[in-house]
């Protein structure tokens, strides 16, 4: 699905990223998506990135481990991003 929009090489600069974290309550976000067939398929073609927001909490450092995640996957990709030219 996501090559088809963006391209061949799009699943490689892809992270799933999940709001409302706290609604899991105690359950984590890997006992969440492994309920979901779907879910761990599109995680699985996205190298197994993701990243779960707290909407409860104004705790900065969420948008710092996003950050150090984005950082981490554009480096391993050889520190280019994603154009619709790849």
């Amino acid at each position: 699905m996501i090559q088809d929009t963006f391209g061949e090489d799009a699943d490689k600069y892809t992270m799933v990223l999940f709001t409302y974290g706290d609604k899991l309550k105690k359950q984590s976000i890997e006992e969440f998506v492994s309920k979901s067939k779907d879910l761990k398929n599109i995680i699985q073609k996205c190298h197994g990135r993701y990243h779960v927001f707290n909407n409860e909490t104004e705790n900065s450092s969420q948008v710092r481990h996003l950050l150090e995640k984005i950082h981490k996957m554009v480096e391993d990709n050889g520190g280019t991003y994603y154009t619709t030219e790849m």
